[in-house]
C-alpha cells in the first residue's frame, strides 16, 4: 500500500485526514451546551464537523462533497484500484472479512531430488504459493449487512456467499441497540458452535443467545419450568420441541421476549418452526431468515415447500439473493455446482427439482478438485492416512482439516486411525462432542455430510462414498455431496472404491467439468 515511484515514493498509496460526524446534534444546540464556544471551536473545529444541518435531506450532494473537498485537501492523481480498496475497507472494519483460504496446494510434494511415484502412481505435485488474507465482502454483501432495515427479512443465498456471516454483523447491530436479547437459531449443533465462537470473539455472548432449534427447545422447556407429557416423551428427539408448542399456545411460555430472532440454514426447518419463530421477536418483530435451497438436506423435497407468508414470515419486497461465492475456488465451486445441477438426468421423468440459485464464482483460481480411485474402503483409510502424514508434514494445523464420511460408522474408523497415530481430533459423530465442538481447536475434524453443513476447511477429504448404495435415495445423497464438496475451501480430494449411482455420476460430472473446463 506504498506509491511505487514519484515525489512520495516510499509512502502511503492515499492521502488522508479527519473530521466528526453528528447526525442528531445540530451546532446551534452544541454551542448552547458548552460553556466556552473558543475551547469548542479549538477541540471541533466548525470546517472539521458535519453538524445535523449539514447533512440534512434538504442539503444538495453537491454541498456535502464541497465540504468534504475543503477538508481533504490533498489530491493523488492515480485512482485507487479496487484491490487497494478492498485492503482498506480490510483494515477498517473487521467485520467485513471473510475468511478465506489460500488456494489449493499440492497433496504430495516429493523432497527434493525424490521421484513422486510412489507404490506405482503418480502423485500430483504443485508448487506451495501464498496465502492471500485480503477478503472482504463486495459492496452488495456489505450493503445489505449495514442497510437492512427492520421488519422481516430473507437472505436466499448459495454455498459460500457469506449469509452466516451478514447474520452475524446484523445479530451484532440489533445486540447493541436492545435491552433484550438476540435469538440466534440454525439447525446443526456443530454451527451453533461457530456461530457461538464468533459472539464470543465479538464479546457479545451477554446479549446473543445462540441454539441449535431443538437446543432451544429443552432451554425453554426448562428455564420455565415446562413438564413433558407422556405422548411428548414418546417422540424422543423431538419431545421438547412438542412441549414447547404447546406451552406457547397454552400462553406457558411468552412471546415477544427478544430483540430479534436470527434464522440460519432456514432451508432446515419445518413450517411449524418456522411459525413458532416469527412470534418470538418483540414490538419491532426483527427478523431475518436466510437460506439456500441446494442444502435442504434433512427434509425430503426439493425447496422449501411451503410459503413463508404462510408460517407468518412477512417478507414480501424484503428479500435478497446472494449469488457470489467466496467460500471455495473456482474450481471447487464449478465442479460442485456441475455435480448438482447434472442430478436432474437422474430423477424420474417429471420428477421435482430444486430451482437452484446458480453460484457465481468469486474466490481465486487454484489447482482442480483431485478423485483418488481405490479397490476398497480399507484402502481409502490407507490413502487418508498418507494424506494426513503429508499435510503434518508441511505444517497445515489441524483445524484446517476435516475428514467427511457418508456414515457415522465410517467416522469412526477414521478417528481410530486418528487414536493409533495419537493425532488430536472431534469426532462429530458423536453427539456429546457435536455439543462440544470449537472450531478454533487444534484437531482435525471428522464429521458425517450432513453434520458438515455450515462448517467450512481449508482442507477437506470426501470419503466413503461407496455406502451410498440405495438406489432410491441418489437425488438426497447428491444434495449431501454437494454440501460436502462445499465445505472446502481451497482443498478437495474425495475417495472412491466401488460402484453405485452416486460415485458414477461423480465420476461422469467430473469427467465432464474436466473436459470443459480444458477445452
Amino acid at each position: 500500500m506504498q506509491q511505487q515511484d514519484g515525489l512520495y515514493s516510499g509512502n502511503f498509496v492515499l492521502p488522508y485526514d479527519y473530521a466528526a460526524v453528528f447526525t442528531q446534534i445540530s451546532h446551534k444546540d452544541i454551542c448552547a451546551a458548552v460553556s466556552d464556544t473558543e475551547k469548542l471551536e479549538l477541540l471541533m473545529p466548525r470546517e472539521r464537523v458535519f453538524y445535523k444541518e449539514d447533512i440534512d435531506k434538504n442539503q444538495s450532494r453537491a454541498s456535502v462533497t464541497d465540504k468534504f473537498g475543503r477538508i481533504f485537501k490533498k489530491r493523488f492523481g492515480a485512482p485507487l484500484t479496487a484491490r487497494q480498496i478492498d485492503r482498506i475497507r480490510w483494515h477498517l472494519f473487521p467485520e467485513l472479512r471473510i475468511n478465506v483460504a489460500p488456494v489449493q496446494q499440492n497433496l504430495f510434494e516429493p523432497p527434493a531430488g525424490e521421484s513422486s511415484q510412489g507404490e506405482g502412481e503418480q502423485l500430483p505435485s504443485v508448487p506451495l504459493q501464498t496465502p492471500d488474507i485480503i477478503k472482504v465482502m463486495d459492496m452488495q454483501q456489505e450493503i445489505v449487512a449495514r442497510s437492512m432495515g427492520g421488519g422481516h427479512r430473507v437472505i436466499h443465498g448459495v454455498a459460500g456467499s457469506g449469509k452466516t456471516l451478514i447474520l452475524g454483523m446484523r445479530a451484532s447491530y440489533l445486540a447493541e441497540n436492545t435491552e433484550k436479547p438476540v435469538l440466534v437459531v440454525c439447525f446443526n449443533i456443530p454451527l451453533a458452535g461457530k456461530i457461538r465462537s464468533m459472539v464470543e470473539a465479538k464479546g457479545l455472548s451477554d446479549k446473543i443467545q445462540v441454539f441449535h432449534y431443538h437446543g432451544w427447545c429443552k432451554h425453554l422447556v426448562e428455564q420455565y419450568g415446562i413438564e413433558l407429557l407422556p405422548e411428548e416423551r414418546a417422540k424422543q428427539y423431538d419431545c421438547h420441541v412438542f412441549a414447547v408448542e404447546r406451552a406457547v399456545g397454552e400462553g406457558r411460555i411468552p412471546c415477544g421476549e427478544y430483540g430479534g430472532v436470527l434464522i440460519d440454514e432456514g432451508h432446515d426447518f419445518l413450517p411449524e418452526w418456522l411459525r413458532l419463530l416469527a412470534r418470538m421477536p418483540d414490538e419491532n418483530d426483527d427478523l431475518l431468515l436466510v437460506y439456500d435451497d441446494a442444502q435442504s438436506i434433512y427434509h425430503n423435497g426439493d425447496g422449501l415447500g411451503f410459503t413463508l407468508s404462510g408460517v407468518g414470515i412477512k417478507a414480501q419486497g424484503r428479500s435478497t439473493i446472494l449469488r457470489l461465492n467466496y467460500r471455495n475456488t473456482k474450481e471447487i465451486i464449478g465442479l460442485a455446482y456441475h455435480f448438482f445441477e447434472k442430478r436432474k438426468q437422474l430423477q424420474r421423468e417429471g420428477g421435482k427439482s430444486a430451482q437452484l440459485v446458480e453460484p457465481e464464482a468469486a474466490g481465486d483460481s487454484g489447482t482442480s478438485p483431485f478423485i483418488k480411485e481405490c479397490a476398497s474402503w480399507a484402502e481409502e483409510l490407507d490413502y487418508f492416512e498418507r494424506c494426513l502424514g503429508k499435510w503434518r508434514q508441511d505444517g497445515i494445523p489441524l483445524n484446517d482439516m476435516a475428514i467427511i464420511c457418508h456414515t457415522r460408522e465410517q467416522c469412526s474408523d477414521i478417528c481410530a486411525r486418528l487414536d493409533a497415530a495419537e493425532i488430536p481430533y472431534q469426532g462429530l459423530q458423536n453427539n456429546a462432542a457435536k455439543h462440544d465442538y470449537r472450531p478454533e481447536k487444534d484437531a482435525v475434524t471428522v464429521c458425517t455430510m450432513s453434520i458438515s453443513k455450515g462448517l467450512e476447511f481449508r482442507r477437506v477429504m470426501v470419503m466413503g462414498i461407496s455406502a451410498m448404495s440405495n438406489a432410491k435415495k441418489t437425488g438426497e445423497f447428491i444434495k449431501q455431496l454437494y454440501v460436502a464438496m462445499t465445505r472446502a475451501q481451497s482443498y478437495l480430494m474425495i475417495t472412491l472404491s466401488g460402484s453405485n449411482p452416486v460415485s458414477n455420476h461423480l465420476r461422469s460430472s467430473y469427467q465432464e467439468w474436466n473436459n470443459w473446463k480444458n477445452a
